[in-house]
């Protein structure tokens, strides 16, 4: 059985270092060079994603999954759709519900009804309407012929390469959520939550190595979480930033 796109991810280098291996057997001439063209990215690029110095991006991983199944027989087609954060895309997180909204539409329980929907998040049908148009408008969800709805790409990242607004308050509201979450009291409400924080005291130099780690974690839980088939909207969020400021450096006086 061939990987999809989330086994190829799981360690992306290894398939790619694997087929260079494989078509240097059938070509000793066949250069690094020619291999980065033929994959559609930088040679320099290529050398520091071999050499592990840098991470391999949703978007890269995509140009090196499509080759790999170019290359590989019975690999699955891609499924994932990124997109850079355009004025369409941003409208999308000044509204926390857009994309619980794209979640929950397709599904059996709700087909897309406005008022299940509304009740489910908590908002009002006239909201879910809204969502559920501007959805249709960019692309990532698609109403059928039955009056049912489908996600147009299974899974869906918004790349962004610059600090913005609307993402700030997308982060914040949910943020407000977790706060919400945590005043429900009875029982059913806590088993269904997991909140905690640790204070540690660490080397700022050490932040980017922990930053790949907690995107590592993410995609596999994220894989666990989503091998069956759900109901429940849940938000997974990982915050790691500094309290206090850090100390000033000061030069040695002469």
């Amino acid at each position: 059985m061939q990987l999809d796109f989330d086994g190829f991810m799981k360690n992306p280098m290894e398939h790619v270092k694997f087929l260079y291996t494989r078509k240097r057997e059938t070509n000793p001439r066949y250069t690094l060079r020619a291999y980065a063209r033929d994959l559609g990215v930088s040679q320099t690029l290529l050398s520091f994603l071999l050499t592990g110095k840098r991470p391999v991006s949703i978007k890269q991983g995509l140009k090196l999954y499509e080759y790999y199944r170019k290359s590989t027989p019975g690999a699955p087609p891609i499924d994932v759709q990124v997109f850079d954060l355009d004025i369409d895309h941003e409208a999308l997180l000044r509204q926390w519900y857009h994309l619980p909204v794209l979640e929950l539409a397709p599904l059996e329980l709700y087909r897309g009804d406005p008022h299940k929907l509304a009740t489910a998040l908590g908002i009002t049908p006239i909201e879910v309407e809204q969502a559920i148009r501007r959805l249709i408008r960019v692309e990532l969800l698609e109403k059928k012929k039955d009056g049912s709805y489908r996600k147009v790409h299974l899974h869906q990242f918004f790349e962004i390469k610059q600090p913005r607004a609307s993402v700030r308050t997308f982060h914040r509201k949910l943020l407000e959520k977790a706060s919400e979450a945590m005043e429900r009291e009875d029982g059913a409400s806590y088993a269904m939550r997991d909140i905690t924080s640790h204070i540690i005291v660490s080397n700022p130099d050490q932040i980017e190595e922990a930053r790949k780690r907690i995107r590592k974690f993410q995609k596999s839980l994220i894989r666990f979480l989503t091998q069956t088939k759900g109901e429940t909207v849940f938000q997974l969020g990982i915050q790691l930033f500094p309290i206090s400021q850090p100390p000033q450096k000061t030069g040695n006086k002469i």
